[in-house]
């Protein structure tokens, strides 16, 4: 990495903060952070099928971090956005249990209570003795 030098990203990155505890104390936490985005980066291009192949995910990265456009969080505020994310899937899963429920969804499944398997397999056995039991009368009148 050529430009911006360690020196010059780790600088950018710790303007904001204390003299006393800056965000990014070595280079290898700027590298970390810079790879943990470009891997974002890339997610996010294979779902929504954009990139551009002459700019590479870890440069776009490292400019984001060096324009300011992405932020290092400290422990205290991953814990806090790691907590919103887990609270939103809980409501998204609601949500979906909600939407099944009211379009019907899996309704089929709860017409018979059957115990086990083998309640199941009986009961499937006599519909089929009762269905050949009235194939075979029908072809009886008929004839």
């Amino acid at each position: 990495m050529l430009h911006p030098s360690y020196l010059e990203l780790m600088e950018k990155i710790n303007a904001g903060c204390d003299e006393d505890a800056p965000l990014v104390k070595s280079r290898y936490s700027v590298v970390l952070a810079a790879a943990r985005r470009a891997r974002q980066i890339t997610e996010i291009e294979e779902l929504t099928g954009t990139g551009d192949p002459k700019n590479k995910p870890l440069s776009q990265a490292v400019r984001e971090l060096y324009n300011g456009q992405t932020r290092i969080l400290n422990e205290d505020e991953i814990a806090e956005e790691d907590a919103k994310i887990e609270e939103l899937q809980r409501v998204n899963r609601e949500l979906i249990k909600a939407q099944q429920a009211t379009s019907g969804y899996g309704k089929w499944a709860n017409t018979q209570n059957f115990d086990d398997e083998e309640e199941i397999d009986a009961e499937a056995e006599t519909a089929t003795e009762a269905e050949t039991a009235e194939d075979i009368t029908e072809n009886n009148e008929e004839e």
